[in-house]
């Protein structure tokens, strides 16, 4: 963004001599604080060792960030002998899909998400004792517990693609085994409320791979989206082991199924009835599905939550064909509002007949 402005305090502030810009009695009035409350976000940049999560200063600039509601985090790094800076972000960027993130972030150093994935925001060092004595006190209990959550999972949920194809996600640390599970990681952010991954076309998507997502899911989420457009290899049993760990809370849901051939109306049944009551959006894909026929239409349309209030659904390729925008047209095409001839207009249609 050309307009944007970034506020670097290694030029905004007298790095050797910084004590008469620090009030050490009250660190909101310091600049560093300020600036924050101020900016849209942070641009972090992390060196290849990631000294940068052992400066109490930036720590504390951390902690603000992750304990501030909406704001931006981007980290990026320049790995050694690398022509090209890599980025990963908390979100999208603006007019890019999830499987651009993925393909982003999955050249992001997996030293450097490994060392993410071990911050303690509170053990970093200072050279001046009295500055990390006011940084501390300044950490509140439970928010710095949220924090230190907040940001290992957000380095474990841009590892997942990575580890997925590495077959790490249970344990991404293979020189000190059983120490870093990103399912574990990321389902123990309890603030997070919102969860989207694009694991299109990975072959890597089994109903294993579907355990350990399942796994990963916080009882918090709000917000699923998740595409598995492509993947040959989910199947029934596979949206079977995603779907009985739905988040009971989960109010919006889109799941895309496109091209995945494996999957009949068992897969979509199973899904049917699991749907969390409290869910107000739903949006499926389960176009090129095959083995998806009116049978499984139906099943569906029975099981939709009662405070369903926006749907949108595409079964082209399949028996079905079709696409509905809201639950009326669903029941009424699944239910029998509408006859497979009536549908094709060989028969005439009048309501009440």
């Amino acid at each position: 963004d050309e307009k944007a402005s970034y506020w670097i305090c290694g030029y905004a502030l007298r790095q050797n001599s910084a004590k008469g810009e620090l009030d050490a009695q009250d660190i909101r009035e310091s600049p560093f604080f300020k600036a924050m409350s101020l900016a849209e976000g942070i641009l972090l940049v992390v060196d290849s060792q990631a000294t940068v999560f052992r400066r109490i200063w930036c720590d504390f600039e951390l902690y603000v960030n992750l304990t501030s509601i909406g704001d931006l985090l981007d980290i990026v790094t320049l790995p050694d002998g690398a022509k090209h800076a890599r980025l990963f972000s908390g979100t999208p960027f603006p007019y890019e899909s999830l499987s651009d993130q993925r393909r982003r972030e999955t050249r992001f150093p997996k030293s450097i998400l490994l060392a993410g994935m071990r911050v303690v925001l509170q053990d970093g060092g200072c050279s001046r004792e009295e500055d990390k004595r006011v940084i501390l006190a300044s950490f509140s209990g439970d928010q710095l517990e949220n924090a230190n959550r907040r940001l290992r999972s957000l380095f474990a949920k841009a590892a997942w693609p990575l580890a997925l194809r590495l077959g790490l996600v249970a344990d991404f640390d293979s020189s000190s085994p059983g120490t870093v599970s990103l399912p574990e990681i990321l389902s123990a952010d309890k603030q997070r409320t919102q969860l989207s991954f694009s694991f299109a076309h990975m072959e890597e998507v089994t109903s294993d791979a579907a355990h350990n997502l399942a796994m990963g899911l916080a009882e918090t989420l709000e917000e699923l989206q998740l595409s598995f457009e492509g993947c040959q290899n989910v199947e029934d049993q596979t949206v079977k082991v995603l779907s009985r760990s739905l988040p009971k809370d989960l109010r919006v849901l889109s799941l895309d199924f496109l091209g995945c051939k494996a999957i009949t109306n068992a897969g979509v049944s199973h899904l049917a009835h699991a749907l969390p009551m409290q869910l107000e959006e739903l949006t499926l894909h389960f176009d090129m599905c095959t083995g998806v026929t009116f049978a499984g239409l139906r099943e569906l349309a029975q099981h939709l939550p009662n405070g369903l209030r926006k749907f949108n659904g595409t079964f082209l390729g399949t028996t079905v064909d079709d696409t509905f925008n809201s639950v009326s047209e669903l029941r009424k095409a699944a239910l029998g509002e509408k006859s497979l001839l009536q549908r094709w207009g060989l028969v005439g249609f009048t309501r009440g007949t």
